[in-house]
């Protein structure tokens, strides 16, 4: 795993999770929500939340505990729980949301997508190979990036799709680095 050091972490860290929440809150289908919450505190460290989902009541602690979750504890869920992050809430939302367009947001604010993270985590160049420079550059009036974010633990389908969001499961990295990268 690659550490990476940001002086602005928490600021990251709560934009993130503020847009993933809105996301949920705000734009999630109610039944979607419910079964990603019951998906979520099935996994180690949701013993106290409780198993049925009350829409209101239940609060957003368990998400927050979810996206934010550090790179230990993604180990421990795929080393230990790995059948149990087949859901694809997260992956849907990182391809139709945060990673889709510079004009696509995550929340219903327009505020946050895969340009807004990269541009506020200030990277230059790719950690991976420490060669490629990272940029969002103007071509014929669009934005374009030359930054994917990797999935340190893959969101295929048959892999972890429910770490999709996790913040500390995305990588910024070149192109060249996370086509190579694949799934190792």
């Amino acid at each position: 795993m690659i550490h990476l050091s940001f002086s602005n972490i928490q600021t990251l860290e709560k934009m993130h999770f503020s847009a993933v929440k809105n996301y949920c809150s705000e734009i999630m289908h109610p039944n979607s929500l419910e079964d990603f919450y019951k998906k979520v505190i099935a996994l180690h460290g949701f013993d106290s939340f409780h198993q049925e989902y009350v829409e209101g009541e239940s609060g957003f602690e368990w998400l927050r505990r979810f996206i934010l979750a550090d790179h230990n504890t993604l180990s421990i869920w795929v080393k230990e729980q790995a059948d149990k992050l087949k859901f694809d809430q997260m992956k849907k939302l990182y391809l139709n949301r945060f990673s889709k367009s510079p004009d696509i947001f995550v929340d219903n604010h327009g505020s946050y997508n895969s340009y807004t993270l990269f541009r506020t985590m200030g990277i230059k160049v790719c950690p991976y190979c420490e060669h490629e420079f990272l940029d969002e550059v103007q071509i014929a009036g669009h934005s374009r990036r030359t930054i994917e974010f990797d999935h340190f633990f893959p969101k295929g389908e048959n892999e972890y799709p429910g770490l999709a969001m996790c913040f500390y499961n995305l990588i910024p990295s070149c192109k060249p680095c996370n086509q190579l990268k694949m799934t190792q």
